[in-house]
């Protein structure tokens, strides 16, 4: 009988173990799962812009052609046209909105690098002539 009852307090300590191990083991895995969501949480800014690089880098690629009468605005000072499938207008531009130069890019083409260029809008080909876009044009972004 006096066995029996030591075998049962030493199963009860031993599950009162196991409690508290499992226990441990679950404040463990709390701590680290709130570092992990406060890394992501702080890697968010750089997805972001991530993200806006990529988007700059894959443009008009694979596109059929634009909308008549829309562009695309990126934040650089030279595109190309590799892998794409229609002529597209270029129009360099300062930090200031100020066409510096246009340019007509075929497919499979780089443009110039214009080194004070901060913007460039990309349109389908012979919009900027219907537009009456020219060198010395201010145009005004707005978001």
């Amino acid at each position: 009988m006096a066995g029996q009852l030591k075998e049962v307090r030493n199963r009860i300590k031993s599950i009162q173990n196991s409690q508290q191990i499992t226990k441990a083991m679950k404040l463990v895995s709390a701590t680290k799962l709130r570092r992990a969501q406060n890394a992501i949480v702080q890697m968010r800014p750089y997805a972001e812009e991530l993200r806006g690089l990529l988007g700059n880098l894959q443009g008009l690629l694979g596109q059929r052609g634009l909308p008549p009468g829309t562009g695309l605005l990126l934040r650089t000072n030279m595109v190309h046209t590799i892998g794409m499938r229609f002529t597209i207008d270029v129009a360099f531009c300062d930090r200031d909105g100020v066409v510096l130069r246009i340019s007509t890019l075929r497919p499979w083409r780089f443009s110039p690098l214009v080194w004070r260029s901060r913007l460039v809008i990309e349109a389908e080909a012979g919009a900027f002539e219907r537009w009456g876009l020219r060198v010395g044009d201010r145009v005004e972004v707005k978001e």
